[in-house]
């Protein structure tokens, strides 16, 4: 995954064209996108909506609301979505209450102080497919502007918990959606933390993001070399233009090839 398009729950009309929109997974909002009093109808329009095999997920409340208990309740009679985003996940505990009746994968949302405290073992946690920043709630909490520098411990201790637990991180959205220049630098740099995706929140953000976290032909070919450097070595260290290199950055370079294919490029 390189690019997750939140749509409403609450706009069952536009399900087919985010899913048309070219990202490489829609994320369905029962959460944030879905004002109180409508959260009834729009979780009756998401399960009915659901097909097995789409590449639709659902963002349900936060599982210690009644709101969220009732999301999983109606999630557990549908077919399973391709994953289920917890928000405000804090402990294990929130990843097993999702378990236990949805046979999905979860993505975990850590946007909060205590969320990030327990970073570690919430991405190591059964069922975890990835883990995800949530930047707004959490800049929010500790009252700091939400930019780059301010944010930049916590993003920092998110992707290295989902390194950890070999998960890949996804990053928040950027929400200034008629600046595309700043949605780029923003997903370069977020890009070389480590993180593999960035979320969006609209649909013009795709084309941006997903170029960002397609490898360039330049980087395959130089992930290419450094594989074949190493093999050559027999597993010890080799030379590559005259630079050394050892069997770690292999696995960097076997990443690289992964995210390729995964965008259907040639490797």
């Amino acid at each position: 995954m390189r690019s997750l398009l939140f749509v409403p729950g609450s706009r069952p009309d536009r399900f087919a064209k985010a899913l048309a929109a070219g990202a490489d997974a829609v994320c369905v909002d029962l959460e944030d996108a879905v004002a109180p009093d409508g959260k009834a109808d729009a979780r009756e329009a998401v399960v009915g909506a659901l097909i097995a095999g789409d590449r639709v997920g659902v963002r349900v409340n936060s599982v210690r609301t009644d709101d969220g208990k009732a999301d999983l309740d109606a999630l557990s009679t549908a077919p399973a979505p391709v994953f289920v985003m917890v928000p405000k996940a804090e402990t294990p505990g929130d990843i097993a209450a999702v378990r236990a009746g949805i046979d999905a994968p979860v993505i975990a949302l850590v946007e909060t102080a205590e969320g990030l405290r327990n970073a570690w073992d919430i991405a190591a946690a059964e069922g975890v497919s990835a883990v995800m920043f949530g930047g707004g709630d959490y800049a929010a909490e500790l009252g700091i502007a939400m930019d780059f520098e301010a944010l930049l411990f916590a993003r920092s201790q998110i992707v290295a918990a989902a390194a950890r637990a070999r998960v890949p991180a996804i990053d928040v959205p950027w929400l200034d959606v008629s600046d595309p220049a700043g949605l780029k630098r923003e997903a370069e740099r977020v890009k070389a933390l480590g993180y593999r995706a960035k979320a969006c929140i609209h649909p013009t953000q795709l084309e941006t993001v997903n170029a960002v976290f397609t490898p360039t032909p330049d980087e395959i070919a130089r992930a290419q070399a450094i594989l074949q450097a190493l093999e050559n070595a027999q597993g010890g260290a080799a030379l590559l233009n005259g630079k050394l290199i050892e069997k770690p950055v292999a696995l960097g370079a076997r990443r690289t090839l992964e995210a390729a294919r995964s965008a259907g490029l040639e490797t």
